[in-house]
This record gives C-alpha cells, sequence and structure tokens, in this order.
C-alpha cells in the first residue's frame, strides 16, 4: 500500500506481489534450504556433544587415578579416566603417528606399547608430539620398568583416511592414522581396545598439551549461525527473483 499527498487530497494506491515460481525452481530451493537448516541443526548438535565432552574432561581431571587392573575388575574404562600402570615400555616397536600439527607445526605422536606388570595386554601408550626433524637416535629410552599415569582415550577412526599402516616393517613405524586392530596384526601382538595419553606433567616423553576437543563448542555455534543465515538469504532471493508486481 502507498499513500499519495497532491492538491487533490490524499490518495490510497495498493500494489500486490504474485509469486510466480516453477515446480523445478521450488524443488531446487527447497532441498537447498533444508539441507541449509540441517547443516545448522547438526552443527548445533555437535556443540552440545563437545560441551558434554569438555565437562567429562573436566571432571576425570580431578580424580584420582586407578590402576589398570581395578579398572578392568570395575568395568570402569571410559573415555578420560585417570589411570596408573606399572610396567615396561616396547621401545623396538615405536610407532609415529603422522601430520600431528602443534603450534602450528607439523610432525608425529609418539606412541610406544607398554607392557603391564599385571597379567594383561599391552597398552599403547601416546608420549606427546615431536617435530619430524626429531632424531631418535639421540633420545635415551627408559630400560626399566616404570609407573606410568595418564588418560585413558578410546580412538576415533578417521573415515577419510584408508591407508593407514604401510606394508613396510621398519621402525619406528610411521602411520597415518591409528587402528589398534591393523596394529596388532602388523605387530602380531595383542593391544587394549584404548590408549593411555600420558599425563602432561610426567617427566617422561615429548611435548603434551591434551585437550578434549579440536574446535570449541562456540566455533561449532559459529558455523550454525552462518549456515542459517545462508538460509535466510537463499529465501529472501528467491522470493525476490520470483515475485511480480501488480498494481
Amino acid at each position: 500500500m502507498f499513500l499519495n499527498i497532491s492538491k487533490h487530497g490524499l490518495k490510497t494506491q495498493v500494489r500486490t506481489f504474485r509469486f510466480k515460481a516453477t515446480w523445478l525452481s521450488l524443488s531446487v530451493f527447497l532441498v537447498a534450504f533444508l539441507m541449509l537448516i540441517g547443516l545448522g541443526q547438526w552443527q548445533i548438535q555437535r556443540a552440545q556433544t563437545k560441551h558434554n565432552m569438555i565437562q567429562h574432561y573436566q571432571l576425570s581431571a580431578h580424580q584420582h587415578p586407578k590402576s589398570l587392573s581395578e579398572l578392568f575388575k570395575t568395568s570402569a574404562l571410559k573415555q578420560y579416566t585417570p589411570v596408573e600402570a606399572s610396567g615396561a615400555f616396547d621401545w623396538a616397536h615405536m610407532i609415529l603417528l603422522d601430520h600431528q600439527y602443534h603450534r602450528h607445526q607439523l610432525g608425529y605422536h609418539v606412541i610406544v606399547p607398554f607392557k603391564p606388570k599385571a597379567q594383561l595386554d599391552p597398552v599403547l601408550v601416546n608420549l606427546g608430539w615431536v617435530h619430524r626433524s626429531f632424531d631418535f637416535k639421540h633420545y635415551a629410552q627408559p630400560k626399566r620398568s616404570q609407573t606410568i599415569q595418564g588418560q585413558i582415550y578410546f580412538v576415533s577412526p578417521n573415515p577419510f583416511i584408508t591407508h593407514t599402516i604401510p606394508d613396510k616393517n621398519d621402525f619406528p613405524l610411521v602411520i597415518q592414522g591409528l587402528e589398534i586392530e591393523k596394529l596388532s596384526s602388523k605387530i602380531n601382538q595383542p593391544f587394549q581396545p584404548f590408549i593411555i595419553r600420558l599425563d602432561a606433567k610426567a617427566p617422561l616423553g615429548f611435548e603434551r598439551d591434551w585437550k578434549p576437543v579440536v574446535l570449541s563448542p562456540s566455533r561449532h555455534i559459529f558455523y550454525a549461525v552462518q549456515f542459517f543465515l545462508f538460509a535466510f538469504i537463499a529465501l529472501m532471493i528467491f522470493v525476490y527473483i520470483h515475485s511480480e508486481r501488480t498494481s
């Protein structure tokens, strides 16, 4: 509705808009619109999941570590559970997890099998990050039995990496992804279905700054707002293109 003021008085003009779109354009728009809304909702769910993970991680950090054998008896093997184990490292089968970033530098996560004194299968222990140029020949590998502390960590496989274990048997073994079952077959040694991330304060190992998540919940919320904004803009553009003004 438009109001025009002239010398003859106040005149009212009514203009209407007619929406005109083909079924094909409407179908394409609806698919794209619903996809953007779905992606936004997915990001919100990811933010909630990350928030729960961070809370669980912070609560676990204040718990007293229990022995590995005790956790098996009580079936308390959960993500980030503090654990303590006594035994010896198998340095002959050192594993280097490739493509790990720390302070914007590329390197490896050093993972070494650890044989507990208790009658349990060995467990892989992540000793931390090293730069790719690190010379392991000059690293003093402790041979004696020792007690370590850390957190239990169940590794999620990367669906984008298929060939994780090389065919060669050279050690240190450089791998592209950590798949415990494949490593067990490669080394011909059964391992626990989880790893231990060595405590950041332990004198043994390398640089460690463990974090429960890579992307913070706020980042996922930011992505969700972007997807919802794109959906709104797409709706406005679609309506504008397919609207005709009539008098």
